[in-house]
Formats: structure tokens, sequence, C-alpha cells
């Protein structure tokens, strides 16, 4: 991990619903992990940032209307402009009535820790920050982030490898060539001596 975990906590209200019975569309957590995603940036660099995508998600289990969310997300690698984040929704409370608590006597409004919390959705993406616009570390934690070097060297080496490649194929023509030049001079001697010997 590169700097320090960015943690967005909310509460998922009616408007987050999406399915019967107050289901949360998985959609509202990747909603969230773009702007710790970009609170991470921030630190990093300096910069908002673009979302460039993800590679990864997994929703391993319900979100509902009042359930008590923590949204998490770190820096994994960084490359020249480019940023590996690891993210994570955490569900730390719900209401009461969505657990095996007895509800008699108790009011609908009740609420209880999750003790553990429980993994709701884990995922991997890449953002992006121009060189031009990266302004470094902007947060002490973040202080000894690294850029890796532009690949621009490794695809000189790449060119020049093909070249020498292609080199190297051109050059098998012409050892075929002198092969061949061998084979007639060969010949030709052969013919010489024969020549002669019939002369005599």
């Amino acid at each position: 991990m590169i700097g320090k975990k960015v943690v967005h906590h909310m509460m998922m209200s009616e408007k987050d619903a999406h399915y019967v019975g107050g289901l949360v569309n998985g959609a509202r957590i990747v909603v969230q992990w773009g702007d710790v995603g970009t609170e991470l940036m921030v630190y990093a660099d300096g910069d908002i940032s673009l979302f460039l995508g993800y590679e990864k998600i997994e929703f391993t289990a319900p979100v509902y209307v009042g359930d008590f969310m923590e949204y998490v997300g770190w820096i994994e690698e960084v490359g020249n402009q480019s940023y590996k984040c690891k993210f994570e929704a955490w569900k730390v409370a719900t209401m009461l009535d969505r657990t095996d608590a007895d509800m008699e006597g108790i009011e609908h409004t009740a609420a209880t820790a999750c003790e553990p919390p429980i993994l709701c959705a884990t995922g991997t993406g890449s953002l992006y920050i121009a060189k031009k616009d990266q302004r470094g570390p902007q947060e002490e934690s973040f202080k000894d982030l690294k850029h890796r070097a532009s690949d621009f060297r490794s695809r000189v080496i790449y060119r020049r490898k093909r070249k020498d490649q292609e080199t190297d194929l051109v050059k098998i023509p012409s050892l075929f060539s002198i092969i061949y030049e061998v084979f007639q001079n060969l010949e030709k001697s052969s013919r010489y001596k024969k020549n002669i010997l019939h002369s005599e």
C-alpha cells in the first residue's frame, strides 16, 4: 500500500434503493468508490484525476436502505501516469429488523452495529493523472510516492530487438547465397578437372 487508506462513511437512504425490499443497486457502491479514488489522487498528486475503469468487481453481500457503509480505498501501485487502486465496501451497521433479533416491543427504527463488519464488495480500478498535471504528494503519508519511469525505454529496446530480428532474417538469404555460390564454384571446379582429364 502506498500512503494511507481513504474511508468514506455513508448511510444508505431511500433514494439509494433500486430493487424490491429496499435492496441497493451494486452500482451505488461503484459510484462511491469513484469519490474515494478521487480523494486518493488529490493526496497523491494534487489533481482530481480521471477514472480509467475497473479490472474486477465482486459483490459479496447485499446492501439495504438503512445500512451504514464504509467505502475504503488505497493505492496499490503507481505507474508513470496511472494509479492502480484497491477498493472495499463494508457494512458496519444495519437496521435491527434486517437481523435475526426479536423485534417484539421494539420500534422499527432500531439499528445495531455489525460485529464484525460485513464485506459487501471488492474491486480493483485504475486512475490517471497526466504528467503535466502531477503536483507531487499533498499529504504526509504519500511523501514516499514514486512514479515508475516512462516505458519509452522499454519500447525503444523492443524496437531494437525487432530490428535485430529483421536484420537476422535479412542475413539468412545472404548466407544461403554464399553457400550456393560455394557449391557453384565446386561444381565448376569439378567440371574443369574433368575437361583437363579428357583433354589428356
